[in-house]
C-alpha cells in the first residue's frame, strides 16, 4: 500500500508496494501522502501512501503526502516529469513538511518522481530504484509529500462514477468494476472515487494497484476501505471530539525526545547536516533559478540519486526490516526536474505555507524517500523502536529528525497519520539524506485516497466525494487510536 509517502506540500506526501515479509517489495510509494514528496509510503507505497517504484533511469508514490516536515513528501506524490513517484512516499513527506496548512487546499499536479519496485531492481541484477511514494515527503517539519491503469472513463470527461465503470465478466480484466459494485450500494461516493482513480494512469496509487490484484492484497484493501467508509468509530463525531474523549495510549502517543532532533545547544541536527552537505557538494546550493550552465551538474546529481543513493537506501532499509516484523516497503527517487519543481514550490509558497526564498536543491531532504507499511499500530511501535536502535539517535546517530503525527498531529491536516524520519547516509564518500516513513495499512490507504482527491486535485471530484475522503481519513486515525487504547487499557 502506499504512502513516501502520500501525501507533497505538507502531506504530499507524502511514502503501493506489494506486501512482503523481508525483503520487502519495493513499489512506488504511492504518492507515499506527502508529509511532501512519503503523502502515503504508497524501493529501487501497498506504500505511497502509497506513492511500484521505477528503475533509477525512470524515477520520481503512493506510498499513503503524504509535504512532511520540510522535505517530507507523502512518499505518496508523483511528479510529472517522465518519472513517477509511487503514490504515497514522496507526497506524504511533503505533507509532513508543509503539513501546517489550512484544510489542505487543492494543489496542482506535480511532476512524477522516480521509484522502482524492489522486484524490478533485483531482476536487473541491481538494487536501483525507478519510481516511488505519492502518498508523501520526508519530514522537514514542514512538508511530507506517499500506479494505476485506467479501468474506467476519464475523470476529465466528467465521467468515472460507479455506474460508468466498464462492464466485464472477467475479474482479471476489470477487477475495479467488482470493487465499485461492492461499494456502490452503501457507499456510492467511494465507488465513484475508486473508479476515477483507476482511470487516472498519470497519477498511479498503490491502493488502486492493490485493488486490481484481489489475490495479492486487494481483498484486504477493500476490507479497509469498507471499514473506513462505515465510520463506526467516529459515529458522526469529529476527530477532535473523539480524541478529546478517547486519548491515545502507549509509545505512539509519546512526544519525540528533544535530543533526537536537536543538539544540546538547541541546533537542529537535520539543518546542520544539510548545510554541511551543501557546502561539500556545490550543486546542492542551486536555488529556484537554474542557469543553463548548471543543468548538466543538476542532471548528474539526479542520476547519482537514482543510480547510487537509491540502491544504498534500499540496502539500508532492508537491513532494518531483517530486524522487524513482516512489512511492506516502497521507495522512490525524485528526478532532476522533480527537484527543481519542489524548490520552485517551496520558494514561491502557497496558501497556508509561507514562501521560503532561500530554499535550495540540497534542502530537498526527501530526494529519495522510502515507506514501510505495517499491519497495525502494535507493529508500528515495534518498527519505530527498532529504527531508533538500528540508525541511532543523538550524537553519532544517523536519525537526524523524527516526526510523530500520532503524538503531535499536523494542524493543517490533523487526520494524517505517519511517522516520517530523516536518515543520514554516506554514499561514494558524500553525505546524503533520505526520508523514511512508517505507517499502518489503514493510514496508508486513507492517505492515498485523500492525497489525490483533496490534497491534490488529480481527478475531478464532487464536494460530497471530497467530504467522504476527509471523513475516511479521520476514521483511519480514530481506528489506529482505538487500537492502542485496547492494548493499553
Amino acid at each position: 500500500m502506499s504512502e513516501l509517502y502520500a501525501a507533497e506540500e505538507g502531506h504530499d506526501a507524502g511514502l503501493a508496494a506489494e506486501a512482503l515479509t523481508v525483503p520487502a517489495s519495493m513499489e512506488p510509494v504511492d504518492s507515499w501522502a506527502e508529509p511532501e514528496e512519503p503523502q502515503d509510503f504508497e524501493a529501487p507505497e501497498g506504500s505511497e501512501a502509497s506513492e511500484t517504484p521505477k528503475a533509477p533511469e525512470e524515477a520520481e508514490g503512493a506510498v499513503q503526502e503524504p509535504e512532511a516536515s520540510e522535505g517530507s513528501e507523502d512518499p505518496r506524490e508523483s511528479e510529472p516529469s517522465g518519472s513517477e513517484e509511487s503514490p504515497g512516499v514522496a507526497e506524504d513527506a511533503e505533507q509532513s513538511e508543509g503539513a501546517d496548512q489550512p484544510d489542505q487546499p487543492d494543489q496542482p499536479d506535480e511532476p512524477d518522481e522516480s521509484a522502482q519496485s524492489i522486484e524490478a531492481v533485483e531482476a536487473e541484477g541491481t538494487h536501483e530504484p525507478d519510481e516511488p511514494a505519492d502518498r508523501n515527503e520526508a519530514p522537514d517539519t514542514a512538508e511530507a509529500e506517499d500506479v494505476n491503469e485506467p479501468a474506467a472513463p476519464s475523470a476529465e470527461d466528467g465521467e468515472g462514477g460507479a455506474a460508468d465503470a466498464p462492464e466485464s465478466g472477467d475479474e482479471s480484466d476489470n477487477p475495479l468494476a467488482d470493487v465499485a459494485e461492492a461499494l456502490g450500494e452503501r457507499h456510492p461516493e467511494v465507488a465513484s472515487v475508486i473508479t476515477k482513480l483507476g482511470a487516472d494512469d498519470a497519477n498511479r496509487l498503490n491502493v488502486i494497484e492493490n485493488l486490481k490484484d484481489p489475490e495479492g492484497g486487494g481483498a484486504r484493501t477493500l476490507e479497509i476501505i469498507q471499514e473506513l467508509a462505515e465510520g463506526e468509530t467516529l459515529e458522526g463525531r469529529s476527530l477532535e471530539e473523539y480524541r478529546s474523549e478517547n486519548p491515545g495510549r502507549g509509545p505512539l502517543f509519546e512526544p519525540v525526545e528533544h535530543e533526537v532532533n536537536f543538539e544540546p545547544d538547541g541546533t537542529s541536527r537535520k539543518n546542520a547536516y544539510v548545510e554541511q552537505a551543501k557546502s561539500d557538494d556545490p550543486v546542492r546550493a542551486l536555488g529556484a533559478s537554474i542557469e543553463d550552465g548548471d543543468r548538466d551538474a543538476l542532471e548528474d546529481y539526479g542520476m547519482r540519486l537514482q543510480n547510487e543513493v537509491e540502491p544504498a537506501v534500499y540496502e539500508d532499509v532492508t537491513s532494518l526490516l531483517e530486524k522487524a516484523d513482516d512489512a511492506e516497503l516502497s521507495i522512490r527517487t525524485k528526478s532532476a526536474d522533480g527537484l527543481v519543481d519542489k524548490v520552485n514550490r517551496m520558494t514561491e509558497g502557497s496558501e497556508g505555507r509561507k514562501a521560503r526564498p532561500d530554499y535550495e536543491i540540497g534542502d530537498v531532504i526527501d530526494a529519495v524517500g522510502a515507506r514501510i507499511t505495517v499491519e497495525d499500530t502494535a507493529q508500528l511501535e515495534s518498527v519505530l523502536e527498532k529504527a531508533k536502535g538500528h540508525f541511532g539517535t543523538g550524537e553519532g546517530g544517523r536519525l537526524l529528525e523524527v516526526e510523530n503525527m500520532y503524538a503531535e498531529p499536523k494542524s493543517g491536516n490533523p487526520s494524517y497519520r505517519v511517522i516520517p524520519m530523516v536518515v543520514a547516509i554516506e554514499v561514494g564518500g558524500k553525505p546524503y539524506t533520505y526520508e523514511l516513513q512508517l505507517t499502518t495499512e489503514r493510514a496508508s490507504v486513507a492517505a492515498d485516497l485523500e492525497h489525490n482527491t483533496v490534497y491534490k486535485s488529480h481527478i475531478e471530484t464532487t464536494p460530497a466525494e471530497r467530504d467522504v475522503m476527509r471523513r475516511m481519513q479521520a476514521e483511519a486515525a480514530a481506528l489506529d487510536q482505538e487500537e492502542t487504547r485496547r492494548r493499553y487499557p
